[in-house]
């Protein structure tokens, strides 16, 4: 079964799940899911792997498409783009990724493996590749990139547990410090809350403002909770240190989600 044929919050808690051991490949499947539900019932495109653009601007003006759109997730590995442009009012415009400029040179922080690029476009494009506003997917998308952000911190939390049980069982007999012990239970808390909301994201196009709500709320608990935990960590300026380079993934996860959100936002107005 792929991620279209799922219902909605089973698919969310697949991709939490996912996160939990890999965050780069659980943002991947979460936008080729968002872009293959957006092109569902688009006919002749031929589209196989489709990344959909939240962040940046486009303008799409007698059948030409201009614009810049930042960290696309999968704008390396699509074969197509979907990406949001201007008329006279807010449109999807499909293209195919060789038409485009892709830079994927910029990316830094966190999921290095996601195929984060920067997308630039100054291209004609037919009237059937326009594709309007369809409020029912977004609400998918929004929920499973709260899941992939949520998970992304609960891998964090199971990782940096490990390593203070490691380091406690070598130098300290395996006591556990309050304040050690404090942070962890307060993190743990705020991750459990988090994933408790997944399950209050809806599922109609009428849900979608409560629903946005519902993902920055999770979103803001995750990113707490991760930020927590790498204060406390022992090697929180190491960089290879696999805690410090899964807050680096909730990092910019919960940037790439944010900036979902607000154009989610903004197509409400």
């Amino acid at each position: 079964m792929t991620g279209t044929d799922m219902p909605v919050r089973e698919f969310v808690s697949h991709i939490r799940e996912l996160a939990i051991v890999d965050s780069s490949r659980a943002w991947l499947e979460a936008t080729f899911d968002d872009g293959a539900a957006s092109v569902d019932a688009h006919p002749g495109s031929g589209a196989t792997l489709v990344a959909r653009a939240h962040g940046g601007s486009g303008a799409l003006v007698d059948g030409r498409l201009t614009g810049r759109w930042t960290a696309v997730v999968g704008g390396r590995f699509a074969d197509w783009l979907l990406l949001p442009a201007r008329s006279s009012t807010l449109h999807h415009v499909l293209v195919a990724r060789d038409r485009v400029d892709v830079d994927g040179r910029t990316v830094r922080g966190g999921l290095r493996t996601a195929g984060l690029a920067d997308v630039a476009a100054d291209v004609t494009v037919a009237a059937a590749d326009v594709l309007p506003l369809d409020r029912s997917t977004p609400i998918r998308a929004a929920g499973v990139a709260t899941a992939a952000v949520v998970g992304s911190a609960q891998g964090l939390w199971r990782r940096h547990v490990e390593q203070l049980r490691s380091h406690l069982a070598a130098y300290h007999g395996g006591t556990t410090a309050d304040s050690d012990a404090a942070q962890v239970a307060r993190a743990a808390s705020d991750l459990d809350a988090a994933e408790l909301q997944l399950a209050h994201i809806g599922s109609a196009p009428e849900d979608l403002e409560r629903s946005v709500w519902v993902c920055r709320q999770a979103v803001a608990r995750a990113r707490s909770a991760a930020d927590r935990l790498l204060e406390h960590s022992r090697h929180a300026l190491d960089a290879d240190d696999p805690v410090t380079r899964r807050w680096c993934d909730v990092d910019t996860g919960a940037r790439l989600a944010h900036r979902m959100f607000d154009h989610m936002s903004a197509s409400l107005r």
